[in-house]
């Protein structure tokens, strides 16, 4: 799936307070998540959160919010959804 943001009609806002409160917006779903990684898919592409202790303590899909609580250490933004086994097919190669 690849992103286009300049055709999408809906906002991607994020807002991080003191690296332990991450809210989102334009959030269209959660691919995987667990308490060191969450990865949510937005309007402007795949983005993966890492941490510690992380929490999802609010999702709404009719809206697009996304609320994250635990020790945020890493915000990235990808294009497109980002596997691990092509990445060790490159290590391999």
């Amino acid at each position: 799936m690849q992103f286009s943001p300049n055709s999408k009609s809906s906002v991607h806002n994020l807002l991080l307070e003191n690296r332990e409160k991450l809210n989102l917006t334009g959030v269209k779903d959660v691919n995987n998540f667990d308490d060191k990684q969450i990865v949510a898919i937005t309007e402007m592409g795949y983005l993966t959160i890492k941490g510690n202790s992380l929490h999802i303590s609010k999702f709404d899909t009719n809206n697009g919010e996304l609320n994250v609580v635990g020790k945020v250490n890493e915000l990235v933004y990808a294009n497109k959804k980002i596997s691990h086994l092509n990445f060790i097919e490159k290590l391999l190669k």
